[in-house]
Order: C-alpha cells, then structure tokens, then sequence
C-alpha cells in the first residue's frame, strides 16, 4: 500500500518534521512580535522577507486578531473548561504535597465525576450565562466512563509541570508539614481564646503569633499522647505511580502495624502535673505489661486499657473526669484552658 501523501514513513523522518514545525512556530511567534512592534500586518511582515518558512498572511493575522491562540484547543473537541484544567492541576499537586497523591486511574475519576455534576447541573439549568454545554468528547468520555488516549496525550503536553512518580514513604507524624502561617494562625487564636476566658490580659499583638502580657499560668493546661512502640512493621506496599509537581518530592503517608503503651501526661503551663494516664493494650505482648496494682505514691496516676493501647474516647472521658476532679481539688478557677498538642 502506498504511504499516505503528507506523512512521515519513518522515525527519522517524524523527527525531521517535529523540528520544522518547531522552526515554524519560532518563526510565527517573532512575525506577531515584528507586527505589534511596527504596527503592521501579516502583509508588511512577509515583504521583509525575514519570515521565509510562512506563505500565508492569513496566518500571522489570524493570531494577531486573537482568532487563533498557540497551544489552546479549540472550545468544541475540549472536555473540560480551562478554568476547571486549572483547578483540578491544582488540586493534584496540593494531594501529593499532603502525601495523597492520586494515580491516572483516581485522575480519571475525578475529571469524570466533574463532567457528572456540569451534565446534572445543565439539565436543571436548560440555558443562562452559567450553562456550560458540554462538547462531543466531553459526552463521549461520560458515554464511555474512561477518557481516551488523545485526551491523555494532549493532557501531558500541556501540563509539563506535572510528572508520574514512583511514592516514597513516610512514616505517619503529626505536625510535620506544619508552616509558619499554621503555627501564627494557631497562636493568634489560642490568645483570643485566653482573653475570652479571663487568663490573658494587658495583651498587646507584637506580631503574627507574638503576643504580650501577663497570664494565670495556673489555668493554662496541656496534655498529649506519647506511644511508646513496642514492636514495628509496615503494612502495604508501594501502589504504582501518582501525579506529583515537576521538583517536588513524592511521598505517601503510611500506617504502621505495632502495639504501644501510651503515656498521657496532663500538666499546667506553671509546671505541674495534674494528672498522669498511662494506657496498656489488653491484646499482644502489651497485656501482659500492665501492673496489678497502682502505685499509690503516685499523685493522679491512671491507668487505662485499650485493644491497641491507644487513646480511645472511654480513657479519654476517664482522663477528663480524673482532671476535673484535680481542680476541685486545688481550688483552680475556672474556665481553664485545656489544649491538646
């Protein structure tokens, strides 16, 4: 069969051809900025004779006039709107800074499930400045549940700033992608929080996150759950590859499968330790750790069982009720301020 007229027969002559048409659009792109530059058309441009690979005017009009935009499809072959390209662009390189990449299978799902909404949404429209008709290939892929290999294709070369990778991992800690704007925002609303309550006056703000003046450090508390591991093993395993932005490191958040004893300290920021939880699991080797009896030389001292030897809503209502007990006690004034790291 004889080759078809206008297209290449073979690798070498396919990149021959990518390169001219590179050459061509550098040269198009110089045509425009000549023509805004002079304040001239398609026609001046091609009498200089410095743009010798375009034959037609029409072409450099044609995008001097907006009719044509390098590197934008065309409004009728498009599924989603380019504002809907940005947003969901956005919202994947924000799940693997969050160490939730997403896979093309789950990218797939989602761009689908927003063709799903803008379909309802048009139907109960049936018209206005907000009705969004959605093109062939846009129904095609609804039709069909999976996008076609030319979307995906067109996909990649205009969003080069995202790339497939391979997760590495992490293990699950709390506060490790905390910023300095969440530790500010955090701060300022603990201070509003102390004022409301009575426990922070004089204030003045500083800074974002900086305040001064005096507090009843007596009323201020904070208690948090320290696991103590016993044994350690990782369950699940690397998932392939997910989306990621060009530079970015790739990770994935991991639960880990060990037992723990968790110590749950409760102390006032004026130094004192109101009361001390400590939590045993009742399965593993962790069971067996738990001691008879309490030491009674130990002020408030707690101690609490669970399935994994994790704080679980029964200790910790059991924790609270043994720290309101504490500031009965001490005669402490209330409302206090209890935060949880």
């Amino acid at each position: 069969m004889a080759p078809t007229k206008g297209r290449p027969n073979t690798h070498a002559e396919a990149r021959v051809a990518r390169s001219n048409i590179k050459k061509k659009e550098a040269q198009l792109h110089a045509a425009i900025q000549w023509c805004r530059g002079n304040n001239a058309r398609g026609h001046a441009a091609l009498t200089t004779r410095l743009f010798n690979l375009i034959k037609s005017r029409s072409t450099i009009d044609n995008r001097l006039d907006g009719k044509i935009v390098t590197g934008c499809e065309k409004q009728y072959c498009c599924i989603l709107t380019h504002l809907e390209e940005e947003s969901v662009v956005r919202f994947v390189k924000n799940k693997n800074r969050c160490l939730q990449g997403i896979n093309k299978k789950q990218l797939t799902n989602l761009i689908l499930d927003i063709l799903k909404i803008q379909d309802y949404a048009n139907k109960k429209l049936k018209g206005g400045r907000r009705y969004t008709n959605l093109s062939v290939n846009a129904k095609r892929a609804l039709q069909n549940k999976k996008l076609s290999r030319s979307f995906w294709k067109r996909w990649d070369a205009k969003h080069d700033d995202l790339r497939m990778k391979r997760q590495g991992t992490v293990t699950m800690n709390r506060a490790m992608n905390c910023t300095c704007d969440m530790a500010s925002s955090h701060l300022d609303a603990l201070a509003k929080e102390l004022i409301d309550a009575g426990i922070f006056t004089n204030t003045k703000q500083v800074a974002p996150g900086v305040w001064t003046g005096q507090i009843n450090t007596s009323r201020v508390f904070n208690h948090d759950e320290t696991p103590q591991f016993i044994n350690y093993g990782v369950d699940g395993t690397l998932n392939g590859l997910v989306y990621s932005g060009r530079g970015e490191s790739c990770k994935r958040m991991i639960n880990e499968n060990r037992e723990c004893v968790t110590i749950n300290p409760v102390v006032s920021v004026s130094g004192f330790v109101c009361v001390c939880q400590v939590i045993f699991g009742t399965t593993g080797i962790t069971g067996h750790m738990a001691p008879k009896t309490v030491v009674e030389k130990i002020d408030n001292l707690l101690i609490s069982m669970t399935d994994n030897g994790c704080q679980d809503h029964m200790s910790l209502l059991a924790c609270y009720k043994l720290f309101d007990k504490y500031l009965d006690k001490e005669n402490i004034e209330r409302p206090v301020v209890l935060t949880k790291s």
